[in-house]
């Protein structure tokens, strides 16, 4: 999938009133048979109602010789007039890696503003709880989404696994308004990944979101690495997620 696709694909249409929408991070996805293995995860803790999974095109991970570099050198021009700190410059592979994340970032926040249009076409989406749920960058097409008006919806959990999404924003108390239960925050301090990410930005996969909000439920599991979420959604969802009950269905 391309940067800036981004399509809702259907893993199962449940009996109950709820809809669960799962939204993977950066380089999730690059191929049918990553898409199968992430779908059968998510599948493995039998989620209530219609389950989907937001995919979007959120890179692979390769390096690709073939490289147009004078486009290179102008998103680098941009992203250093943007103020980002670059942790290294060489080899050109990492510098590579560092504006391509970089650049996945700002897909994931375009994306995150057209979420609604996608939840839109799901029918009866206006009268069933809407979950989401998101692993890494997938927190942040969450947390971008969520400040726009849901006022027609009804946003009921939202659950982030290792959230590349900004812990220090403004926004958050006007998300949490447009939700009508609470957020779930998983960390982990030994999150290697989310601790190279090329800024001076604090992620929300590394520490308590708004710690004390009567809204936000926050949980450190100090064994995971970034990578670990995916792998064991059946351990974490259901110890992470006080009210997540798998359906009888599945």
């Amino acid at each position: 999938m391309k940067e800036g696709e981004a399509r809702l694909t259907a893993l199962h249409y449940g009996d109950e009133n709820e809809v669960n929408i799962f939204v993977h991070g950066y380089r999730a996805i690059s191929n049918a048979e990553e898409m199968k293995g992430l779908a059968t995860q998510i599948m493995k803790i039998k989620p209530r109602g219609w389950v989907y999974l937001f995919h979007w095109g959120s890179g692979q991970w390769q390096f690709k010789s073939d490289i147009d570099y004078s486009k290179k050198v102008r998103l680098t021009l941009r992203t250093l007039a943007r103020g980002i700190i670059l942790p290294y410059v060489a080899p050109f592979k990492g510098l590579w890696t560092v504006l391509d994340f970089k650049r996945k970032e700002r897909s994931a926040e375009e994306l995150g503003k057209r979420l609604k249009r996608h939840i839109s076409r799901i029918p009866e989406a206006k009268s069933c709880k809407i979950n989401l749920i998101g692993h890494s960058l997938g927190a942040r097409v969450i947390h971008h989404a969520l400040q726009g008006d849901w006022s027609e919806y009804r946003i009921n959990d939202v659950i982030l696994l290792g959230g590349a999404a900004d812990a220090e924003c403004e926004s958050w108390d006007a998300c949490l308004k447009q939700i009508k239960g609470k957020v779930y925050n998983a960390y982990s301090r030994k999150d290697k990944v989310l601790s190279m990410t090329p800024d001076k930005r604090k992620r929300i996969g590394r520490e308590p979101l708004l710690k004390g909000h009567k809204k936000v439920v926050n949980r450190e599991y100090p064994s995971f690495g970034h990578t670990d979420y995916w792998k064991r959604l059946d351990y974490i969802v259901p110890r992470l997620w006080d009210k997540f009950k798998p359906s009888s269905k599945l």
